[in-house]
């Protein structure tokens, strides 16, 4: 993954914009609340905020994204540490750093 596009993502993620959620990219909100997102979501938001095709599906995907944008093993540790573990988007952004510093991204 390019590290323009890593940075980007972790400072979505520290932005306060995004209100974090589970189980899904992103749930739909509703009576007055907003919409939910995983850490994956908002990575899909950054990369094409208008690709989502319903509440929850992202260019079809609505609980991981593609292996191009992202391998799965990277996927399902996103996807512990938001919804297993619980982390914080700031936590999350800190581990995302952590993976693409090591090589990993």
């Amino acid at each position: 993954m390019e590290r323009e596009l890593v940075a980007r993502w972790c400072a979505a993620l520290r932005s306060y914009n995004y209100h974090q959620g589970g189980g899904a990219l992103r749930t739909p909100g509703g009576y007055g609340y907003p919409p939910r997102f995983c850490a994956l979501g908002v990575l899909a938001n950054v990369i094409d905020p208008k690709g989502w095709v319903t509440d929850s599906s992202w260019k079809g995907w609505v609980s991981r994204l593609p292996d191009d944008v992202l391998p799965h093993p990277i996927q399902t540790r996103i996807t512990e540490l938001n919804d297993r573990d619980r982390l914080t988007f700031h936590e999350i952004a800190d581990e995302i750093e952590k993976l693409a510093d090591g090589g990993e991204l």
